[in-house]
């Protein structure tokens, strides 16, 4: 488990620190034209990729409990 989330944790970070920096690369991609389409969509991949550390650890706590298949006593 610690692997796993320092793991995710390491390639979100790397991911978010790319899409902050370099937002065009992903806009080329979609082939999005237009000055005011490139500026939204700058800040909103921004804004955007700031999710993925908080996403990641949700998804991991969430495949984790699913495998270890305990029922959580304020559930029940």
């Amino acid at each position: 488990m610690r692997k796993s989330f320092k793991i995710a944790i390491f390639s979100c970070v790397l991911l978010t620190i790319f899409l902050i920096l370099f937002p065009n690369i992903i806009l080329d991609i979609f082939g999005v034209t237009g000055i005011n389409n490139i500026i939204v969509g700058e800040e909103a991949i921004r804004i955007f990729s700031l999710s993925f550390i908080g996403t990641s650890i949700t998804f991991l706590m969430l495949f984790y409990t699913q495998a270890i298949q305990k029922k959580n006593s304020f559930l029940s």
